[in-house]
């Protein structure tokens, strides 16, 4: 078992942050925390993906939609599906699970 705490950064950020919670063959996780307007280009992934916004607000990226997320909203992505994100005016901060872990092949 690993814990990790997921909190809201003490001080504003002007760089986005990951911190690994987990990280094996069969999947992936870690806290990212976006600083406002950040975005993160369309992409793919071999695996399927899950964001749990967890502080904050953004735009999820997805062919051929936009959504807008914020706090509590669970977001899954499957193999394959292109996305991106656009942090809001105060950031996002939210956990993101990779599984299998396909690091090494995101497009």
């Amino acid at each position: 078992m690993q814990i990790a705490h997921c909190g809201w950064p003490s001080a504003p950020l002007d760089t986005p942050t990951k911190s690994w919670v987990s990280r094996t063959p069969a999947g992936r996780t870690a806290t990212i925390h976006l600083p406002p307007g950040f975005v993160v280009a369309l992409h793919t992934h071999d695996a399927l993906e899950v964001f749990v916004i967890v502080e904050g607000a953004a735009s999820i990226l997805s062919e051929p939609d936009e959504r807008d997320v914020a706090r509590g909203d669970v977001v899954v992505f499957q193999p394959g599906e292109q996305h991106g994100i656009v942090s809001g005016p105060h950031g996002v901060l939210l956990v993101a699970v990779v599984a299998p872990d396909d690091l090494d092949q995101a497009k």
